[in-house]
């Protein structure tokens, strides 16, 4: 799915390209202005065989557990709504 995603916004940057070469192009003969639509064909065609030889950068790790410094709780100084927020907090750091 990613290669596709991909494949569809490199598409329209290069039909705007072409779009924009083809305006440079208005007075060339009729053959330039072919072979420019035939190599940007081309050239969308070959974009996801690229993408297929590029090697992947593989699956994402977890993200490291990064204790704060600097957070002593005193359970009698909290009411129990703030501890319950505090371990909402705690499940959610850990996932």
């Amino acid at each position: 799915m990613h290669a596709v995603l991909n494949w569809l916004w490199q598409g329209c940057i290069v039909a705007l390209a072409l779009f924009a070469m083809l305006h440079l192009l208005e007075r060339a003969r009729a053959q330039v202005r072919y072979v420019v639509c035939w190599v940007a064909q081309l050239f969308v065609i070959a974009l996801p065989v690229v993408a297929f030889l590029e090697p992947s950068p593989g699956q994402p790790g977890p993200l490291p557990r990064v204790p704060v410094a600097g957070l002593h709780l005193d359970r009698s100084e909290h009411s129990p709504a703030d501890l319950h927020d505090l371990a909402r907090l705690d499940v959610r750091a850990s996932h």
